[in-house]
């Protein structure tokens, strides 16, 4: 929507993206909101630290896929929000797994659900 071509990458630094994000939040009219859930890339770059410290969150759900990498940018992930004092709600994990349409088993698409065992992991940075 930013660009006439929608194919077309909208190519920012840091320091455009922070004021995009800080714009975004101050000058829309949001009228009466419940909630505002903000859909941030999985990692430690500016984007999300410019939401962590400009805009006043309850907290941080996480969201990841079964593999090993996905998970290890979950922990930083986790681990910056604590950082900075933003509470972490919870860990989901996408894609674990489909129920075929004519037999009924289960496919797990990455392997193993690694979710559970991230989630004990992680329980003393989610409780504290």
């Amino acid at each position: 929507m930013l660009l006439d071509n929608p194919e077309q990458a909208v190519v920012c630094r840091g320091p455009i993206v922070s004021n995009v994000i800080k714009r975004l939040y101050t000058e829309v009219d949001w009228s009466d909101l419940h909630f505002l859930i903000i859909d941030l890339p999985p990692d430690t770059s500016d984007a999300p630290l410019t939401v962590y410290q400009s805009i006043p969150i309850d907290g941080v759900v996480v969201v990841s896929t079964p593999q090993d990498l996905a998970l290890m940018i979950v922990a930083k992930a986790v681990n910056m929000a604590k950082t900075i004092n933003v509470p972490v709600l919870g860990l989901i994990e996408n894609m674990g797994y489909l129920i075929c349409p004519h037999c009924g088993h289960r496919i797990n698409l990455f392997g193993e659900l690694k979710g559970r065992r991230q989630r004990r992991d992680l329980t003393y940075r989610f409780s504290e």
